[in-house]
This record gives C-alpha cells, structure tokens and sequence, in this order.
C-alpha cells in the first residue's frame, strides 16, 4: 500500500475534493451562524443550543441514513442530501434578503441541515472501500483526517474575515454553492459492486410488516450483527469513551483556560487551539504510513499512553501558570497539544481503518449511522459537560480527570481479544 497509488486515483481525487468543498463551506457557516447569533440575541444560551440541535439532529438520523445507505446507491445517498443541504442554506439565504431571517428559522434550518447530515454521514463512511478498494482505505482514512481538521483551521481563520466583509449572507451563499458543486463531483464517482449498498438486498424480506416495523427491525439487525463482533463493538464504545473526554480539550478547556483564567489575547489562545488541529494533520500521514508495520491495536495503545501523558503534563502547566505566565504558557501550550494532535491520530486512523476492514458490507451503512449516532451523542454530551465541570473545579483537576479515563481506554483496549469472529484479520492495511 502506498499513498502515491492513492494520489493517483482519479476516482478518490474526486471524492477527496468534493469533501474539502463541502467541509470548508461548513466550517465558515459553523463560524459565521455563531456569531449571527450572538449578534442577534446577545445570548450564549441561544448559541450553544443552536450548536446542541444541530448534533441531536444528526444523532437521530445517522441510525436511519445508515439502513438507507444498506438499501440504495450510496453514491444517489451521498449526491441527494448534499442538493438538500444546498437548497435549505438557499432558503435561509432567501429569508435574510427579505429580513425574514428569525432565530425560529434558524432552528428551523438548523434541524433539516443536521438531519441531512446525519443521512450524510454513513453513506460516506461506507462507500470509501468501493472507491478506493480495501488495501488503500488505512490511507484514504488518513487523508480524510487531515482534509477535515485542514478545513476546520481554515474555517477558523477565514470565518471572521469573510463573515466582517460579506456577512451572514455571503457565507449562507457560499456553503450553498459548497454543497451544489460538492454534489456535482460525487455524481462523477464511479463505485464498485463493493460499496454501493447493492449487497443489502440479500437481507431476509419481512413483506409482511409495517414499512416502519420493517425499518426499526433491520436498525436492530444492524446493531445485532455489530454486536457479534466483540472487539469492534467494544472499540465503538472506546471511541465513544474517546471523543467524550478528548473533544472538550480544544473546544471548551483551552479557550476556557486563555480567556477565563489566564485572560490572555485571542492570538496567545489561539495558537495552543490551532496546533491540535495541525498535530493531527500531521499525524494522519504517519499514522497511514506505520500501519503497513503495526498491528492497529498497538497503535491505538501507544496513543493512548501518550495522550495521558500529556494531559499529565497539562496539571503541571495549569497548576503553575502563575510562575510561567501568559506567554511563555502559550508556548508550552501549543507545542503539547501539538504532539497531542499527532497521537490523537495514530489513535483514530488506525481504529476507523479497523471498523472498515471487518465491517461487513450489507451491514455497512447501519455500522457507520451506529458509529456516528454514539460519536455526535458523544461530543455533545462532552462539550455540555465540559462547560460544568470547568467552571466548578480546578482546571488541573479537570485535565487529570481526563488523564484517568484516558488510561482506563488504554487498558481496555489493551485486554481486548482481537480475534474476528468470522474470520477476518484485525489488521486493516
């Protein structure tokens, strides 16, 4: 497996470019709707529940979009909702032209973006063996881990830039056409037999039942067959576990610690949050690269361990900043959660490789909506909670708290029997 075969597959360029399209037009409206909203209410409240409906949106689709990416074309799946998105962020477009655009009808837009993403989501999981076939998947993962977080730096620079010169409206515009051109790509993919959703067919017929009674039983179905799988099914609930207490580092606990505590400037906070993003980018191509060598389980442990051992680090650094101060502590800082950003990805490369490599295909869309309902539960719970715990307790008592968890994922996963039960390797490349 090499990452040049990959480069120079046309098919995976295609999709490849199609998602930093549509991703990056996401991270601007992410950016630009927080602020509108802010803005208009001069409320925290409204913001951080707008961000909350949107995540329980998804969370409710993406059971329901996996057994739809099980049923039909994942490609149809893929090219439908991105249309769909496109065609509600032009209807909130129309509705500020006409100063119609209320904090109900963002809600409103919000609910029917998350629900299309949440369909979104596992037809895009499942279909990347049929584009890539199997042996290059651990590092069409990586790419896709540096395409998002390269997207969500970007989103974070650019947004308060455009959103002073053009706007709500500009960026509603601009993620509008994002997801209509996004569309237009994933019309071109040409996918194998293995990765369509075609394989679903052979499931057992239930004519007789209620369409919906037939829907809930193969949700179920999908989940049972997940289950039977012991290792990947624990190693779900270990990602679960994961984005719980990692994702609020980032996004809650460094701004918390710059803004609240150290009342730094915008720039001293935002270069310990950028790094994580890039230690990630960074890590990705390695990750990929060690795969071919490691067992996947050995990577994600090694990971872990260095992980908690940053967040070791991390009490020393909180519970001494007086002594260090501001500067000298976003220094230290960015370079920390830089190596935690790379160990974060020889964490989640080798894992997502894994889920695709012993993912069975006709149950492939309902793996992906079961892994992405936990994920976006996951990160919603954790940032609510992250916003409790931080403003109650020390921070150094927070990260070390995040340090123990972390170490009982480490020994989980190190007393996980990886054996396949059908006869599939764990290795993923």
């Amino acid at each position: 497996m090499k990452v040049d075969s990959l480069r120079l597959n046309a098919n995976f360029r295609l999709y490849f470019a199609a998602r930093i399209v549509s991703q990056l037009g996401d991270q601007l409206y992410v950016f630009a709707v927080s602020w509108f909203v802010l803005d208009l209410t001069k409320s925290s409240l409204h913001m951080a529940a707008l961000l909350a409906v949107n995540a329980l949106s998804v969370m409710a689709a993406a059971p329901v979009g996996g057994l739809i990416a099980d049923r039909v074309s994942r490609k149809t799946v893929l090219v439908v909702t991105d249309l769909l998105q496109g065609v509600v962020l032009l209807a909130l477009f129309a509705l500020q032209q006409t100063h119609l655009l209320s904090l109900g009808a963002l809600y409103g837009g919000t609910v029917l973006l998350g629900l299309a993403s949440g369909a979104f989501t596992p037809a895009a999981g499942a279909i990347v063996p049929g584009i890539v076939g199997a042996q290059l998947v651990p590092s069409a993962v990586a790419a896709g881990q540096a395409a998002t977080n390269f997207c969500t730096i970007a989103g974070m620079l650019l947004g308060g830039g455009m959103y002073g010169l053009v706007g709500i409206s500009g960026i509603l515009v601009f993620n509008a056409v994002s997801n209509l051109v996004s569309a237009g790509m994933e019309s071109r993919l040409r996918v194998t037999a293995f990765g369509t959703g075609a394989a679903a067919s052979a499931a057992p017929a239930r004519a007789s039942a209620p369409p919906l009674q037939r829907a809930l039983q193969e949700i179920r179905d999908g989940i049972r067959q997940v289950r039977s799988d012991h290792a990947v099914f624990a190693l779900l609930l270990v990602n679960t576990a994961f984005t719980l207490a990692v994702m609020p580092i980032g996004m809650v606990y460094m701004p918390y610690l710059f803004n609240v505590i150290l009342g730094s400037t915008p720039v001293q906070s935002a270069f310990p949050q950028a790094s994580i993003w890039i230690g990630i980018i960074v890590g990705s191509v390695a990750a990929a690269r060690l795969l071919r060598r490691h067992r996947p389980e050995r990577l994600m442990t090694a990971a872990l361990l260095v992980l908690a051992l940053h967040t070791l680090l991390m009490v020393a650094l909180t519970a001494g900043w007086a002594t260090l101060g501001t500067s000298a502590m976003s220094a230290a800082c960015s370079i920390a959660n830089g190596i935690a950003g790379a160990s974060a990805s020889f964490f989640i490369v080798p894992l997502y490789s894994l889920f695709h490599a012993r993912a069975e295909e006709r149950f492939r869309g309902r793996f992906w909506g079961l892994e992405g309902a936990l994920r976006t539960g996951a990160m919603c719970a954790g940032y609510f909670l992250a916003g409790v715990v931080a403003q109650r307790f020390p921070i150094y008592a927070v990260f070390g708290g995040v340090g123990v968890v972390l170490a009982v994922l480490c020994v989980s996963v190190i007393r996980l029997d990886m054996a396949a039960p059908n006869g599939k390797t764990a290795a993923a490349g």
